[in-house]
């Protein structure tokens, strides 16, 4: 019983947003029978796409009391894996066989600062 009235929700909510969706392209591209949406559609709807980026606030973490950006955190930390690797590879003599250092090392750093901003932030 129950899942007979889920699945009887989820086919409406399907039907639902591929009315939307079929509106949309007919206002977009136009129809030939006349149906249009309101201009108001067409000016809302990139604004509700947009709204994603402005929910929450911007991750950000106090430090002595002043709001730094996470992502500014997120970079120095992947600089400091890229130096720490960097000892590494000198020690190991892995660095000596890299045919381009600097853009290795810069890969590395991006690299770790987006691990750790997705470790950190979440992967929402």
């Amino acid at each position: 019983m129950r899942s007979s009235r889920r699945r009887a929700k989820v086919a409406s909510t399907v039907e639902r947003h591929l009315r939307i969706r079929d509106g949309v392209v007919r206002h977009l591209h136009g129809s030939s029978n006349g149906m249009r949406l309101p201009w108001s559609m067409g000016a809302i709807l990139p604004i509700q796409v947009l709204q994603g980026c402005a929910l929450g606030r911007a991750p950000s973490v106090p430090i002595f009391g002043s709001y730094f950006p996470a992502w500014i955190i997120c970079a120095v930390g992947g600089i400091l894996v890229a130096v720490v690797l960097r000892f590494l590879f000198v020690a190991v003599g892995i660095d000596e066989h890299l045919i381009a250092p600097p853009l290795v090392y810069l890969c590395l750093a991006v690299g770790a600062g987006i691990a750790l901003a997705r470790f950190w932030m979440g992967s929402s």
